[in-house]
């Protein structure tokens, strides 16, 4: 018998602390994983050495906010000042980019219940959407296409619609739930269309 949830990884340094936490779904996964940590471990020892290198210590605080799982996180503002220091490593600036908006869809879809969508339409109408494949991306769309229709724009709702039904398109699970609330929306929206 073996356990049905998610492996969780704690990456801890000589001292004891954690240094890295990841939950990963394969191998190579755990190697990047692991790879991270180490280099983390090597940064926060060169920081130890030159206090004073802005450079460095951004990119430790870019990495360790990788690295956090369960433990708290620094606020993303406090991250995007040391994303916006000259000489930083650009692969963990757009890590830390594509962090950062995850955090910002997460939260305007959280607030669905209270806005009816609003915030996620505000998110599409500038263009920022989750990333192809992402698993937010069938409720992203459902609420944008319900703000939409709560802003009264039945274009929009109609465009947003048609990204929701493709974006549950390869879930069968959901396939009726999906095909019931398109239904819904569009009906809404052609009311609203004939107002």
């Amino acid at each position: 018998m073996g356990g049905r949830g998610f492996p969780y990884c704690t990456f801890i340094n000589a001292e004891g602390e954690v240094v890295w936490e990841q939950r990963p779904s394969a191998a190579d996964a755990f190697n990047a994983g692991l790879a991270s940590a180490q280099k983390l471990v090597a940064l926060k020892a060169e920081l130890k050495k030159k206090p004073d290198d802005k450079v460095l210590a951004a990119n430790v605080a870019l990495l360790d906010l990788s690295g956090r799982g369960q433990r708290p996180k620094p606020s993303m503002d406090e991250i995007a000042v040391h994303a916006k220091v000259p000489g930083v490593d650009p692969e963990l600036v757009a890590k830390f980019e594509g962090m950062r908006k995850g955090e910002t869809i997460s939260a305007a879809m959280q607030k669905y219940r209270e806005d009816k969508g609003a915030a996620v339409y505000k998110l599409y109408q500038s263009k920022m959407l989750p990333d192809a494949g992402s698993p937010s991306l069938i409720g992203y769309y459902r609420y944008a296409a319900e703000g939409a229709l709560e802003a009264g724009q039945a274009a929009d709702a109609l465009k947003l619609i048609d990204l929701f039904v493709e974006a549950g398109k390869g879930n069968p699970r959901m396939a009726e739930r999906i095909q019931k609330d398109a239904e819904s929306l569009r009906a809404r929206a052609e009311e609203l269309n004939g107002k």
